[in-house]
């Protein structure tokens, strides 16, 4: 229940801000977080959203993979899908404003520039303003329906085992 807290606290006021940019949020429940009075109070806190730019139902339910190949960012508290959403060219953001939680597990990530470290919900917006630019500056093929196999890609998976 705390981790879906530390989440909305970053999340509903990101999602605020964005409308201007006419992002839709695809929120999918980790498997962990599925349970009825977590699911209650996640929709309860957006309800108040003016804006219903975002799906949980289907995120939640749908093939990972299909959702990645879609994403243009990919932000937790502390789930390894990051790895995962690094093969398909998103970047992760992990939200964890007082570094206990994610940033413990990923710091070396965030260090090299692979994760971001999400603090608050500006700087979440931020980046995935920055993401999206950086997307659109390289085109990216959103057709083939496979992970990505870039040399580049396939570096950042190759530092993480080896260090």
């Amino acid at each position: 229940h705390d981790s879906i807290v530390k989440i909305l606290d970053v999340l509903a006021p990101a999602m605020m801000q964005a409308q201007e940019y006419n992002w839709f949020w695809l929120i999918r429940f980790h498997p962990l977080h599925k349970s009825q009075k977590e699911v209650i109070t996640f929709l309860s806190s957006l309800e108040t959203l003016s804006h219903k730019n975002f799906n949980i139902d289907i995120a939640t339910t749908a093939p990972l993979y299909s959702l990645l190949k879609r994403s243009d960012y990919h932000v937790t508290r502390h789930s390894s899908v990051g790895y995962e959403a690094s093969a398909f060219g998103v970047k992760t953001g992990i939200i964890d404003s007082d570094q206990s939680s994610g940033y413990c597990f990923y710091w070396q990530e965030i260090k090299m520039g692979d994760f971001d470290h999400i603090s608050d919900y500006k700087n979440l917006v931020f980046h995935i303003n920055n993401s999206t630019n950086n997307l659109e500056n390289q085109n990216r093929d959103r057709v083939n329906p496979y992970i990505e196999v870039n040399s580049e890609l396939i570096d950042k998976p190759s530092r993480w085992i080896t260090r």
